[in-house]
């Protein structure tokens, strides 16, 4: 897992590391800050770091209805003119906890699987996924070969984001013909996959 990188390209930053994975906190931003939202024009200020760049936005909300629940919600990139966001956020995060950074790529890929065949011989000419299961602790859906499983709850209201997954997700029929998936968390949170596993489909030679 990288944890410190030097030269991102397309910023102004000569350095950057990345804080969040040992922090104990959600987010996955690099050279991220923390800034209140203002209760009155929903703004953040002192972010002279990032004048000039698009950045990811995570709000850390804490529940009204009960104020010892924390969840955090993505919020649109947002773009820092002179030190300040170019325009507030939206007014959902308006007297929150924002923390606002620069993009970082979480991904997995995995090696090709090796020895697979019905016929119990390694000359195969095709691998495939044909049922994965990926187990999350703590963590926000990844995508893999370019799409998210299809675990949406019914408990989760239209127009809500998905809450944190801890327990297995599942994909169908995925594979590349080697049977080397691509898993990417496409969002600034951290994803955690203790473990995968499935069954994978051969075709011989």
């Amino acid at each position: 897992m990288i944890v410190n990188r030097v030269g991102y390209s397309g910023t102004t930053l000569p350095a950057h590391e990345l804080i969040g994975f040992d922090t104990g906190l959600v987010t996955a931003l690099d050279s991220y800050v923390t800034r209140s939202v203002s209760i009155v024009d929903g703004t953040c200020d002192d972010l002279g770091i990032f004048i000039d760049q698009s950045v990811n936005v995570v709000v850390e909300v804490q529940d009204p209805a009960d104020p010892g629940v924390i969840y955090y919600t993505v919020h649109p990139n947002i773009t820092v003119d002179v030190g300040n966001i170019s325009s507030p956020l939206q007014t959902w995060a308006w007297g929150q906890t924002a923390y606002l950074g620069l993009f970082y790529k979480n991904d997995i890929q995995l090696l090709s699987v090796e020895g697979v065949s019905n016929r119990g011989t390694s000359q195969v000419s095709k691998r495939r996924w044909n049922k994965l299961f990926l187990r999350l602790n703590n963590s926000a859906i990844p995508l893999v070969e370019g799409q998210y499983p299809k675990d949406r709850t019914p408990a989760t209201p239209m127009g809500s984001g998905e809450p944190f997954i801890t327990g297995d997700v599942d994909i169908i029929d995925m594979g590349s013909g080697e049977g080397d998936l691509v898993i990417i968390q496409d969002k600034p949170l951290i994803s955690e996959i203790t473990g995968l596993f499935g069954k994978v489909k051969s075709t011989e030679i």
